[in-house]
């Protein structure tokens, strides 16, 4: 039995299933140096965490479709979008436009982007005086067990850091306006 897939991922011209917790999308666009392609992974390893891993070269060649496939999971509805780039082995200054427009769009949205690093990733976000716009994390694994957390709490730990610095979850108004500030609400 053949199933249509509810949500797809529109890339260019190309469509794929959206992913869900036990699916893996591969995005894979040909990077400035043959052989060196940049591949995207998108999965959901919980409800609340989806994770976007990219191995390669992240250059002028391959940005826009890696732009597309980030800008589409931060309208997703996980509340945190993982970007793992330890194994981006080259990122150029197209690359770091796409990480700050990515910072920028999470902040607005809502959404709790971290990021993983690499070596060539540092290299260039130290250079441009850039890196302290994004929040890092160590692994994967680190983003999951803080988002379980989270569930657990109703807390929203900082990962990476001590543990004793946690920051209350904003509430969600219910008329979609801004929370008045009254000193005699909790």
């Amino acid at each position: 039995m053949t199933t249509t897939p509810r949500f797809t991922l529109t890339v260019g011209t190309e469509q794929y299933p959206a992913p869900v917790p036990t699916e893996i999308t591969e995005v894979t666009e040909a990077g400035a140096t043959p052989g060196w392609p940049l591949r995207v992974r998108v999965h959901r390893p919980v409800h609340d965490v989806v994770v976007l891993r990219a191995r390669g070269d992240l250059d002028i060649a391959a940005e826009p479709r890696f732009t597309e496939v980030l800008r589409h999971r931060l309208t997703c509805t996980a509340p945190t979008v993982v970007l793992d780039l330890s194994a981006v082995s080259f990122l150029d200054t197209t690359g770091a436009v796409a990480l700050l427009e990515a910072a920028t769009r999470s902040g607005t949205s809502g959404k709790h982007l971290r990021v993983i690093s690499s070596p060539a990733v540092d290299r260039l976000l130290g250079l441009l005086e850039v890196s302290d716009r994004f929040a890092y994390a160590g692994s994967v694994d680190e983003v999951v067990t803080a988002a379980s957390e989270s569930d657990r709490t109703g807390l929203v730990p900082t990962v990476g850091a001590p543990q004793d610095r946690v920051h209350p979850r904003p509430r969600q108004p219910l008329d979609g306006k801004e929370p008045a500030d009254d000193p005699s609400s909790p």
